[in-house]
């Protein structure tokens, strides 16, 4: 809107007075200066107010010279030879004093009263002013001001649109209505074009030359007025709209939306040349082609803010696609188009990509990949939650299992399984159907080994009452069920571990069975696999070796063996630290596995008795074939003695791997003198035969 310029100030239509000529001064009057003026330069009808003047040199000193006073418009104000100016009718006036050839002018605005009514009041206040083209009507209590100033307000400008007829002030200056005023404005519609009077409006002067629009001002063209309600007062008038020069979509001219669904916000903003919004002007709405449908109205009319909005409904469908809409200006060749893309819902989940083997506890490094389609297998924009489950017994899913698909689209990472089986994953949203990953194989990996039960009852040269168990656990600390890894018990310490060190587990409880320590102790048992980390027990004292008989397999806690290597395993009898026993009579069976050992041969030892005497050896060959060879012999009295009972001949079978195994005996029978029975102890033998590839 073009600014406009308020006659606050001297209007520029002042007449001069006339008078005889005084004396020529002895100083030339430089300028006029008026004084007296009331309160915003307004009076009300009837009311007088005095002038001074007085005329000034260059320099500012007052000149003696005479002063004449002159109205620009008497039928609004009057002014006397000295200066008092009476009030006559509202309107403005100029109010000039000259002198010595110059002059100043100032603007008289003369207005009427009205008063307030008072917050007891029980009915409003309505007044016809200014020639019964301005109707106020006041709410009790509307202003603490009990008395308003209602008179012409001037605005001079060249605009066209504005209705300088209708311009009307409310005062004094800075009036706030605590209950608003309404306002009945006549307007001449003959002067009014008639495509432009349906957007007549009221508008604000504001002290920068500026228009502000009333919000509620609305016109009845029937009756030929413009009403509005006001908060504040000031200086209004009626505007008509110009002409539109552009008609632009202020939100926007592109949306998408499901097919079938309404397309929202279809408005559109008529602006003048200067970028003012245009009302009162007719726009139609059309589909452009044969694709998409409006149900209901089709024409708007721009409101006090120049905006239409569509007030039916823009239908985008049947299919998906692109749809067009055209907004037009009546009788102007502006338009607007707007374009919509239709998509589809949501109809079901598809999981895009998904891990098919995992490890128990161990995040998986593929990612889920979930897709939100539409019933033609499209991806369809939805945005909304997407949640994973697992199904399979015996099995969590840990890790992130919601979040927001958007656009249709969402990407899962670093989920992890707990536990072991064979699983799959569920992707699911509200209202669609669900998707099902394929078989997900997760397994369990060893990561640690516990002891489980830590060996008790060490006796030296004896094999532990309590033998350990150890069992394999993956990384959530789980039992690796079905685990059937080689678990190995080293010892540290004071000793000498025998026994079967290498034992394979059974559902991932690796159990020793003859584990024992030769020696004083104390000692410590770790236990290890394919490089996993070891536990090692507490420190195991070891008690002093038992009264009795000891039956050493080889001799040794262990040997090496190359494939096709032949070996002597000894049965060595040792009664010299075992106290005063008799041993006349023994039954030895020595076991092996067959499957890691051909026998070869065997020769009798040296068991003597007291006497220097050999004892009698004799051996049952009748199960070599099985990996068992019996022993037996007899002695008239063998005491506190050291002594080799055999030597059995082995022969290392080819492995393709390394592996360890044991050689043992049993003892059946062990009697002293007079029969009677004698505890012996068996340390074992393990040897390692290594594979074909590690022959050494």
């Amino acid at each position: 809107m073009k600014r406009i310029l308020l006659a606050a100030a001297v209007l520029g239509l002042w007449a001069c007075g006339g008078g005889d000529a005084p004396t020529p001064p002895a100083a030339a009057v430089d300028r006029v200066e008026v004084t007296g003026t009331p309160a915003e330069n307004v009076l009300l009808v009837g009311a007088t107010v005095q002038l001074s003047a007085a005329a000034r040199d260059a320099g500012g000193a007052v000149v003696s010279r005479a002063i004449s006073w002159s109205s620009s418009n008497t039928a609004v104000a009057t002014v006397s030879s000295s200066g008092l100016v009476t009030a006559v009718s509202t309107g403005v006036a100029a109010i000039v004093a000259q002198s010595g050839g110059e002059s100043e002018g100032v603007a008289i605005v003369v207005r009427v009263p009205v008063s307030v009514p008072p917050t007891s009041a029980s009915a409003p206040v309505t007044t016809a002013l200014l020639d019964n083209t301005l109707q106020l009507t006041l709410l009790p209590g509307a202003s603490t001001t009990p008395v308003l100033t209602i008179g012409r307000g001037v605005v001079i400008t060249n605009d066209a649109r504005l209705l300088t007829s209708t311009a009307f002030a409310i005062g004094p200056a800075g009036v706030t209505f605590a209950r608003p005023a309404s306002v009945e404005v006549t307007v001449n519609l003959a002067t009014v074009p008639a495509s432009r009077r349906a957007g007549l409006r009221l508008f604000r002067a504001d002290e920068q030359g500026g228009l502000e629009p009333v919000v509620s001002s609305a016109v009845d063209v029937t009756r030929g007025v413009v009403t509005a309600t006001l908060a504040r007062g000031g200086t209004y008038l009626v505007v008509m709209p110009g002409d539109p020069a552009t008609l632009v979509a202020p939100e926007g001219d592109s949306r998408r939306v499901e097919v079938g669904a309404s397309v929202p916000g279809i408005v559109v903003q008529a602006r003048d040349a200067a970028g003012n919004p245009v009302p009162g002007a007719t726009v139609t709405f059309s589909v452009e082609g044969t694709a998409g449908r409006i149900t209901g109205d089709t024409t708007a009319v721009t409101g006090i803010d120049g905006v239409a909005m569509l007030r039916g409904s823009w239908i985008a469908g049947p299919a998906k696609g692109l749809y067009a809409l055209r907004a037009r200006i009546v009788g102007t060749p502006l338009s607007v188009r707007f374009q919509a893309t239709a998509i589809t819902n949501a109809v079901r989940v598809a999981i895009r990509a998904a891990p098919t083997v995992g490890s128990s506890g161990v995040m998986m490094t593929d990612p889920i990949i979930v897709e939100l389609l539409d019933a033609f297998g499209d991806r369809a924009e939805a945005t909304q939650p997407v949640n994973l489950s697992l199904l399979g017994a015996g099995g969590t899913l840990d890790g992130t299992t919601e979040s927001l698909a958007v656009l249709g689209g969402v990407i899962f990472q670093g989920q992890r399984i707990i536990g072991a089986g064979t699983f799959r994953i569920v992707a699911s949203s509200a209202g669609l159907r669900p998707d099902t990953t394929a078989p997900i194989v997760v397994t369990q990996e060893v990561a640690f080994l516990e002891l489980l039960v830590p060996p008790a009852g060490a006796r030296s040269g004896v094999p532990f009452t309590t033998q350990p168990q150890v069992e394999l656990r993956d990384v959530t600390g789980r039992r690796v069920v079905g685990s059937t890894a080689i678990v190995r018990a080293t010892g540290r310490g004071g000793g000498t571990l025998f026994g079967t060190r290498e034992v394979r587990a059974v559902d991932g409880v690796a159990r020793f069975g003859n584990l024992a320590v030769e020696g004083a102790g104390p000692v410590q048992l770790a236990f290890g696999t394919d490089g996993r980390p070891s536990p090692v027990s507490a420190d195991i004292v070891v008690a002093p070796a038992p009264v009795g008989i000891r039956l050493l397999v080889g001799g040794s806690p262990a040997r090496d063996l190359s494939p096709g290597q032949t070996t002597g395993i000894a049965l060595a009898l040792d009664l010299s630290n075992r106290g005063s026993s008799e041993l006349t009579a023994l039954d030895v069976t020595v076991t092996w596995d067959p499957a890691r050992f051909a026998y070869v041969d065997r020769a009798p030892g040296t068991w003597r008795d007291t006497s220097n005497a050999d004892a009698t050896v004799s051996f049952d060959e009748s199960q070599t074939a099985q990996g068992r060879l019996r022993v037996t012999g007899n002695s008239t009295a063998a005491t506190l003695a050291s002594f080799q009972l055999a030597l059995v001949l082995l022969r290392a079978l080819p492995t393709a791997t390394t592996l360890e195994t044991t050689v043992n005996a049993t003892v059946q029978a062990a009697s002293g003198a007079g029969g009677v029975p004698v505890a012996v102890s068996v340390l074992p033998m393990t040897v390692t035969v290594f594979g074909s590839s590690l022959k050494r």
